[in-house]
């Protein structure tokens, strides 16, 4: 990943510089984030991730047709088929999001929760429908 969130108590423009050439010594692109939950790309993922989730349950199309569709028209390279390792991770984060901002937005799927509980280790789509 090319991004790095850079987030800081201290916003003195000198500390965020140095941390700019620090990652522009990694090859990274520093962006500066508030500190809050999720900073910038988990708070605008995860949401997107588990409205994904819902609109599988929901018939809306299928895993190849939801993932092609945001590919396609989004440019995301996230899709639908992620691991059950990552599926853990999420609903992990929904969970303090949910508890952070009271917001159901935030609350796992019924299919996410069912991934996780059963110990799941395929992709989504494979046999817990």
């Amino acid at each position: 990943m090319k991004l790095v969130e850079w987030c800081g108590r201290s916003h003195e423009p000198a500390v965020y510089e140095e941390m700019v050439a620090f990652g522009a010594k990694l090859g990274k692109t520093p962006v500066r984030a508030q500190d809050s939950t999720g900073f910038i790309v988990n708070r605008l993922l995860v949401p997107y991730l588990l409205d994904a989730i819902r609109a599988l349950e929901e018939g809306v199309g299928s895993i190849e047709d939801i993932d092609n569709s945001m590919k396609l028209a989004a440019g995301t390279r996230w899709t639908l088929t992620l691991r059950i390792s990552w599926a853990r991770h999420y609903l992990y984060i929904s969970q303090i999001y949910v508890d952070e901002f009271k917001e159901r937005r935030f609350a796992a799927p019924p299919l996410l929760k069912r991934m996780v509980l059963a110990g799941w280790k395929g992709e989504i789509g494979t046999g817990i429908l």
